[in-house]
């Protein structure tokens, strides 16, 4: 049996079928169904469908071996619009692995963010239009 402090390289510990996160097979509630998703040896990152209900620029949650929550993304400050503080931010809608440990957020409007893996902190990286 693996120690679940200590990070595997089987990254087959979880599964998303028809939007769902499955963690050794028993099914984890999230707050929408999953549009994207990376799997490492310690963790998940999830990308939730994005809802204007719901979602204001923190719809990536991150999941452990265990099936437990481990953090909810920051909203990036960069979403807020100064001009006008009704503006709601825009949401995430992929994630793109660009090195092994190195996962970028883009959001609807265009925006490319770096997510710290171990606590969803985002720096800026681009804007892409």
């Amino acid at each position: 049996m693996v120690n679940s402090k200590e990070p595997t390289e089987d990254r087959n510990w979880c599964e998303v079928k028809r939007g769902c996160l499955y963690v050794g097979g028993t099914r984890i509630p999230t707050r929408s169904k999953i549009r994207d998703h990376h799997v490492f040896p310690d963790r998940v990152i999830i990308c939730l469908q994005p809802d204007e209900k719901l979602f204001f620029g923190n719809n990536i949650e991150c999941y452990d071996p265990e099936g437990r929550l481990l953090w909810v993304i920051d909203t990036p400050e960069h979403c807020l619009n100064v001009k006008n503080p009704d503006f709601t931010p825009s949401p995430f809608v992929n994630l793109k692995l660009i090195r092994p440990k190195a996962l970028l957020a883009c959001t609807w409007s265009s925006v490319e963010y770096l997510v710290d893996l171990q606590n969803g902190r985002v720096t800026y990286f681009q804007f892409t239009k």
